[in-house]
C-alpha cells in the first residue's frame, strides 16, 4: 500500500479485518491520521511480515508532544522492517515476540546520501533526545531473535547519556545481530553496548561504510564488558572492510572476549582512492596486526578474502 491515508480508526480496523489471510503488508507513505497525529493499527490474526516505510512525499509532525503510534495486534507476526526519519516520536506498540526486526532511520528527506558527519553536526540536546527514542525502539522488541540496524540507528544510539544505567534492556532471544556501520567511535560503542545486553547472540554480521570521521579512541568500550558478555558468540563476520585501525581495534575486542568463538570472515573492499600496492601493503599489515592479537577462544579459523 502506497500513500494510503484515512481519517477514521475504525474503517482501518474494518478494513484489515476484511482480509482474513493477509500474510505481507508492506506500506509507504500510510496511516491514519486523528487529531494531528499518525496511527497505524494493524489488527490481524493471520499477519506474519510487516513493512512500515515513512515517505519524504509524506512526512510526519516533527513535534516532541505528538506521538505517532504503531500498533501491530497481530499475534502470529514474525517480522517487521521499520524504515523511518528521525524527527517524529513513534511509539511501537508489538503484540508478540517476533524471528527478525529490522531498523532503518534516516536524518531528514532531503539528505539522500547521510554520513556519520550529518548525525556528528546534530545538536548535543537533539542527540540526547533523539537516543532516548532509539533505546524506547529496542525495547519495544526486545524478544527478537534476529536484528539489524542501520548506521545512523547506531550513530544516534551511542549518544544516549545514561547508555551505562540502561543495563535493565536485555536481548536474552537475540541470536543474529547485523549492523551496517561507520567507522566511528560512537558506532564501536553502541555496537559493544547492543553486545553487552545481548547475552545469548551467537552470530554477528557487520558491514563498514566509509567515514571520514578518524580517531575512534582505546576507551568506546569502557563500563560495557559484563561477565558472561559474548559467551554464545561463533561467528563474526565483516563486510568490505578497509583493513583500519577502527576495524581493528573492534575486532580485537571481539577475539579478547568471545571464549566459544570458532570462525571470523573478513572480506576486504576494492578501494580505487589507493595505489594497487598500498592497498595490498595496507591489507597485509592489517592481517598479521590481528593475527597477534591475544584471543580467549582456543580454536578461531580466520579467513581472509
Amino acid at each position: 500500500m502506497y500513500g494510503f491515508s484515512i481519517s477514521n480508526l475504525e474503517l482501518s480496523k474494518g478494513f484489515f479485518s476484511s482480509c482474513p489471510v493477509l500474510e505481507t503488508l508492506n506500506t509507504i507513505g500510510s496511516d491514519v491520521q486523528m487529531d494531528n497525529h499518525w496511527n497505524f493499527t494493524v489488527d490481524s490474526l493471520s499477519l506474519k511480515k510487516f513493512s512500515y516505510t515513512c515517505s519524504h512525499k509524506h512526512l510526519l509532525p516533527e513535534n516532541d508532544n505528538v506521538t505517532n503510534i504503531i500498533k501491530l495486534c497481530a499475534p502470529n507476526l514474525e517480522d517487521f522492517f521499520c524504515s523511518f526519519f528521525l524527527t517524529p516520536n513513534y511509539s511501537l506498540e508489538i503484540s508478540s515476540p517476533l524471528s527478525g526486526v529490522s531498523f532503518q532511520v534516516r536524518l531528514n528527506a532531503q539528505k539522500q546520501d547521510e554520513n556519520a558527519e550529518t548525525y556528528e553536526k546534530l545538536p548535543s540536546k537533539e542527540k540526547a533526545v533523539y537516543a532516548k527514542r532509539m533505546l524506547k525502539y529496542l525495547g519495544a522488541v526486545s524478544m527478537v531473535r534476529d536484528m539489524g540496524l542501520s548506521p545512523g540507528f547506531l550513530e544516534v544510539l551511542s549518544q544516549a547519556p545514561d547508555l551505562l544505567s540502561c543495563q535493565q534492556l536485555r536481548f536474552y532471544n537475540l541470536q543474529d545481530l547485523s549492523l551496517l556501520m561507520w567507522l566511528t567511535r560512537g558506532s564501536l560503542r553502541a555496537i559493544a553496548y547492543l553486545l553487552s545486553i545481548s547475552p545469548n547472540i551467537t552470530r554477528l554480521f557487520l558491514e563498514s561504510k566509509q567515514s571520514t570521521l578518524t580517531g575512534v579512541g582505546d576507551d568506546w568500550e569502557t563500563g560495557l564488558s559484563l561477565p558472561g558478555m559474548l559467551s554464545h558468540l561463533k561467528y563474526v563476520e565483516l563486510e568490505e572492510a578497509e583493513g583500519c585501525d577502527a576495524e581493528l581495534k573492534l575486532l580485537s575486542f571481539l577475539l579478547k572476549n568471545a571464549k566459544v568463538l570458532e570462525k571470523v570472515v573478513i572480506f576486504f573492499c576494492s578501494r580505487v582512492d589507493l595505489p594497487n600496492k598500498s592497498r595490498v601493503r595496507q591489507v597485509e599489515q592489517f592481517k598479521v596486526k590481528l593475527r597477534a592479537v591475544p584471543t580467549a577462544s582456543s580454536s578461531i579459523k580466520i579467513v581472509f578474502y
